[in-house]
């Protein structure tokens, strides 16, 4: 039996409160980025990114229109105003890839936002999807952070999706501790991070596509 004066001392705070962006690149980034350069060969044509366009820059391939999707309208970088949580709110049949990253844990309906998302996709279109399992709270919207999803849980979000879809999860128990503490992905070895442990995933990722 432990006693209390054998109890383990775990940290009370966090090295960073920033995700470690502070200290480097946060961990769930590192995961992030690895999964859209394992699949940048899908982002092509007419492509979409919630917010800004950095991960199609970082990973496009043979991109010839970009549209930048958010519902600020003082984001400068839109250009295209819409609530993904509103049926219709995106052009039918118009996107060859939409890269969606760490955006359905912030939204009061994500079934009618992937909805929207296959609708707005051209046939043999491509969405690019991950979302947290672990994780803080969002800084910027720490009320509507509702959701954190497994790969079972992003498989079941998904089962209404006419066409392909393959789910992974990324990560492992340290890369999820570092995480949560702030540590960023520079702080760990590339051995470390790039040991997958489905028993302790830090994010879901999925590839969706729509029939040719």
């Amino acid at each position: 039996m432990t006693h209390p004066t054998d109890a383990v001392t775990l940290p009370a705070t966090p090295v960073s409160t920033f995700y470690g962006y502070d200290r480097g690149t946060p961990v769930d980034r590192y995961y992030i980025a690895r999964f859209l350069a394992q699949h940048a060969h899908l982002i092509r044509g007419h492509a979409a990114e919630v917010k800004d366009d950095g991960y199609l820059r970082a990973f496009g391939t043979g991109i010839t229109t970009t549209t930048v999707i958010d519902i600020d309208p003082a984001n400068e970088s839109a250009t295209l105003h819409a609530d993904l949580t509103v049926p219709g709110c995106l052009p039918d049949g118009t996107f060859d890839a939409i890269v969606l990253t760490h955006t359905l844990q912030l939204l009061a309906s994500p079934e009618t936002a992937l909805d929207n998302c296959y609708r707005a996709l051209a046939s043999g279109g491509a969405l690019l999807l991950t979302v947290p399992t672990v994780g803080r709270l969002s800084l910027s919207a720490p009320g509507s952070d509702y959701w954190r999803l497994t790969p079972p849980g992003l498989v079941r979000l998904l089962n209404t999706w006419e066409g392909e879809v393959t789910v992974t999860g990324a990560g492992n128990l340290t890369a999820c501790l570092a995480m949560l503490l702030g540590y960023a992905a520079e702080e760990l070895t590339p051995r470390t991070l790039d040991r997958d442990d489905p028993g302790y995933p830090l994010l879901a990722c999925a590839v969706a596509t729509t029939p040719c």
